[in-house]
């Protein structure tokens, strides 16, 4: 049993917010409260009297604790309150989007859609540059319905699966010769020798070269995950329109061959409507790179994943710099895009490594943020619903061995590829090919990976996520975090000690010690 320091991290807070913080994370305290919070919400915003107060009641409580304004003037006095602290700011726009918003099929509709979104969160690009160093979080469900994020994800899996024999949690680690492409391929409707012979030679050059584990023998070249993905990439950063033309045929047909019954994968003309939302969306990334501003693509849920994945990887690949360039990228030669991966969930730590490969290999810089994961509730419920595997971990602790884990193997490959003679030589301006954000809630998390930084002679800065948006659209975000935060996952449960020893302080009573089970760290 550990102590947390006899600290007042909430002294500087007003005593209204104080209060309103402590009974935020104690509503999320109550599992009943949690389950049930959004259905009686839902059925209040039906009636538009219930609606005008509930909506009152979230801003004063929920709204008010968890995010910074509805207006851009709003914002700012919250980015300048920070900023007095010396905590730097992540803005977020707060829009959320699942499967159940409505799909379209419509490229100008949806490039009209995806230009409004663009074109807010360009506001929070410019309102980040007021500070150096400041970032922005873009969700890609807005961008994209999620409709389509779902059936190029199944597509996608689909096809992986069947060629690796598994998914990248079983499979992130083999090597293919041409025999067992062929063999893996062989049989499936519309899917032809030569398909499986042009994807094995599509994918052996990004596939670190000749040789390795193969399924033939020693000598004989392989393919593995990283080739065989980027060989199937409905979007990539190179933009041979012929080679794309490619990939997006050979998947359209793979997934119809492929995605398991029940499910929908691509359509045909699911391309063109890609490439519609794709341009307003990197109207945002060159809005980033013109100011300086890193963009952070959140994670969201399993189903639309590795479409996220791959919209991510590559604007990467295009825009984050050639290593080691300090002309490259933002800030001197650092990643202007940083993916996020969900430590939750099993599969994130390798597909974490394999990223920061590829990476590697395209010569370009990559950023990584890691979080121990948001959706747990939909998560669970919904695998339990379909029927397949529970994609989360099965242990808090092995939550914690993933999120600990994967800190310490973005901080060694940082070092090893700063070029530098040790850690201590970096500073702001050193070119970074791959730069880490941690993200948590929990507080042992934060201490560890402050002391893994400080072991390897690195240091960082804080920095604090200020959604923002009209009350009404940020519903759902609040919804999330307060599932979030009433989840084991959550550091919630520390948040409400400090602020009710802040609150005896200043009632005149003896604050508590505050103990901190090792098991929640």
């Amino acid at each position: 049993m550990a102590t947390a320091p006899a600290r007042r991290p909430h002294a500087s807070l007003p005593t209204r917010d104080v209060l309103t913080a402590y009974a935020v994370f104690g509503l999320c305290s109550q599992p009943a409260f949690v389950a049930q919070g959004p259905r009686l919400l839902d059925l209040a915003r039906r009636s538009p009297l219930l609606e005008k107060l509930s909506d009152a009641v979230v801003k004063e409580t929920f709204f008010r604790h968890f995010c910074g304004g509805e207006t851009i003037e709003e914002v700012r006095c919250t980015m300048d309150e920070y900023r007095s602290r010396n905590v730097g700011v992540i803005l977020n726009l707060a829009l959320e989007a699942d499967l159940g918003s409505q799909d379209a099929a419509d490229p100008a509709a949806l490039r009209r859609a995806a230009e409004a979104v663009s074109s807010g969160m360009q506001e929070s690009v410019d309102l980040a540059a007021a500070y150096p160093h400041n970032l922005v979080a873009a969700k890609l469900t807005p961008f994209f319905p999620p409709p389509l994020l779902a059936r190029w994800t199944a597509s996608t899996l689909a096809a992986r699966s069947r060629a690796f024999g598994g998914p990248v949690l079983d499979a992130g680690s083999r090597r293919l010769d041409r025999r067992a492409v062929r063999e893996a391929l062989a049989g499936l409707p519309g899917i032809a020798a030569t398909d499986a012979d042009a994807l094995f030679d599509r994918a052996l050059p990004m596939s670190g070269g000749v040789g390795g584990i193969g399924v033939g023998g020693a000598g004989e070249p392989t393919v593995d995950w990283i080739g065989f993905t980027d060989a199937l990439a409905v979007v990539d950063g190179d933009g041979d329109a012929a080679a794309a033309a490619w990939r997006r045929d050979l998947l359209l047909r793979l997934g119809r061959a492929c995605v398991p019954a029940g499910v929908e994968g691509l359509r045909a003309n699911d391309f063109t409507c890609i490439d519609a939302i794709m341009e307003p969306l990197e109207a945002l990334v060159r809005r980033a790179v013109d100011r300086d501003v890193k963009l952070i693509v959140d994670a969201e849920w399993t189903y639309v994943q590795a479409a996220i994945d791959e919209v991510a990887i590559a604007l990467g690949q295009k825009y984050n710099g050639r290593r080691g360039d300090p002309s490259q990228g933002i800030n001197g030669g650092r990643p202007v895009i940083l993916n996020t991966y969900q430590m939750y969930l099993k599969d994130s730590i390798m597909r974490m490594k394999l990223d920061v490969e590829r990476a590697k290999r395209h010569g370009t810089n990559v950023g990584v943020k890691l979080v121990r994961g948001a959706y747990m509730v939909q998560e669970r419920e919904r695998a339990s619903a379909m029927g397949y595997p529970d994609p989360i971990h099965d242990t808090i602790e092995d939550t914690h061995k993933s999120y600990n884990s994967g800190v310490e193997f973005c901080l060694d490959t940082l070092i090893d590829s700063a070029s530098v003679s040790s850690a201590e030589a970096i500073t702001v301006d050193t070119p970074l090919p791959l730069q880490l954000f941690v993200a948590s809630h929990n507080f042992g998390s934060a201490g560890k990976a402050m002391i893994l930084m400080k072991e390897k002679g690195l240091a960082g800065s804080s920095d604090a996520v200020v959604p923002y948006g009209p009350v009404c659209e940020t519903i759902p975000y609040l919804v999330r975090r307060a599932q979030e935060n009433g989840s084991v996952l959550g550091g919630a449960w520390l948040d409400r000690k400090f602020l009710g020893n802040e609150l005896r302080h200043r009632c005149g009573l003896r604050p508590k010690q505050v103990e901190i089970d090792d098991m929640k760290l």
